[in-house]
């Protein structure tokens, strides 16, 4: 059950992806937010110009959750280590190829 944009209670099992990430963003903390739409443009559920799109119909406060996602996060954690580090001012780079080891996720000042 959730709440409707009119402010009703509403029981359907079924809604839209729109509606979905809609909801998703007004309910969730950013940083579950920003994890929600980065899954959803890895895994190519949504384009960023469809995220632009429903972005378009919510409170303009919300624009600094659709700047912060990212299609490399391939995982939650991933997502909220890329936000902590951008908040702690660090270096970083997501998703690297290391000669010897392979790809990892992300590296912190080189």
């Amino acid at each position: 059950m959730h709440w409707a944009e009119d402010g009703a209670a509403s029981a359907l099992h079924v809604t839209s992806l729109d509606a979905a990430v809609r909801h998703a963003v007004r309910c969730q903390s950013p940083r579950a937010s920003v994890a929600t739409l980065d899954s959803l443009l890895h895994q190519r559920l949504i384009t960023m110009d469809e995220l632009r799109a429903i972005f378009a119909r919510l409170p303009p406060r919300f624009g600094a959750v659709l700047a912060l996602a990212d299609a490399s996060s391939e995982s939650g954690p991933e997502t909220f280590v890329r936000l902590l580090l951008r908040s702690l001012g660090a270096s970083f780079e997501t998703q690297v190829h290391i000669p010897g080891v392979g790809r990892v996720d992300v590296v912190v000042d080189g």
